[in-house]
């Protein structure tokens, strides 16, 4: 009886031992943010990222990123995807979250405004006459690129500016969609499009590695076509509150303004 006890207790010896193990190596794993991103702000968040980490409070925590178009990743949340912050590239598929109960209202940020461009990598050494603009090729004839103007808020302000001068036709053979704005600069950078329509921050990191002529884009007048406020929020079924906090902050600093600014955004009133 007295060595039956003996080997009960080492057994239980033995498993607290274990658990207390697994307990701490558990307690010792870095904590993991994970981030949904609008396609066209995938790039600056990684800069910012970097920025946020540099940071000795922020440094043991890791930041997961999965990017996409605004609307794809919006159905991604909505059935459930392990998100802990979208930052999407409209305001209304955040709306759209608070209001079904999957994000916190208070958390709401509009943390920066989108500009779009017309690009044609080509014009300015086959145009040398005019610099390019919408009324070049409003009469159609180009084949050209946009995001989808249902899921991409960048699709559906080159869609007005398209309708303002009366280029836009609800059926187009000349029109190549692309899912999000990510494709369709990708369409273009490639060559597989002549021209088409990119957010000004994609242009922005294409000229670091290239020479861009500044007859080969167009920018319109933001007051022309859809505001494109981006906006963040945190998931409500998130348990990375302090952690999600701290980035939210983060976003607001001095540091990450400059950053997104630099990458060709507008920054927004706070």
């Amino acid at each position: 009886m007295t060595i039956f006890r003996g080997k009960k207790k080492r057994a239980l010896g033995l498993t607290l031992l274990l658990f207390t193990g697994l307990s701490s190596l558990q307690a010792s794993e870095p904590e993991r943010l994970h981030i949904a991103v609008a396609s066209n702000f995938k790039q600056t968040l990684e800069v910012l990222i970097t920025a946020f980490q540099s940071q000795a409070e922020n440094a043991q925590l890791q930041i997961l990123s999965s990017s996409g178009s605004s609307g794809v990743l919006f159905a991604q949340i909505t059935k459930g995807a392990p998100y802990d912050v979208f930052l999407s590239a409209d305001a209304m598929r955040p709306d759209q979250l608070i209001e079904k109960g999957l994000a916190l209202k208070q958390s709401r940020k509009v943390y920066a405004q989108g500009q779009i461009a017309l690009w044609m990598p080509a014009y300015s050494s086959s145009h040398e006459i005019a610099p390019l603009s919408i009324e070049v090729f409003a009469k159609g004839g180009q084949t050209y690129t946009l995001a989808n103007p249902k899921l991409a808020p960048y699709g559906l302000a080159a869609k007005a500016l398209m309708q303002e001068a009366g280029w836009w036709k609800a059926k187009d053979r000349q029109r190549i969609m692309a899912q999000n704005i990510a494709g369709a600069f990708q369409y273009i950078a490639s060559g597989a499009v002549t021209l088409g329509w990119v957010a000004v921050a994609q242009l922005k990191a294409w000229e670091k590695q290239h020479t861009l002529l500044p007859t080969s884009y167009w920018l319109p007048d933001t007051l022309d076509y859809p505001a494109i406020e981006q906006v963040a929020v945190r998931l409500k079924k998130s348990s990375k509150v302090s952690s999600a906090q701290s980035f939210f902050k983060f976003l607001s600093a001095p540091e990450a303004q400059s950053l997104i600014k630099s990458h060709g955004y507008l920054i927004p009133q706070q």
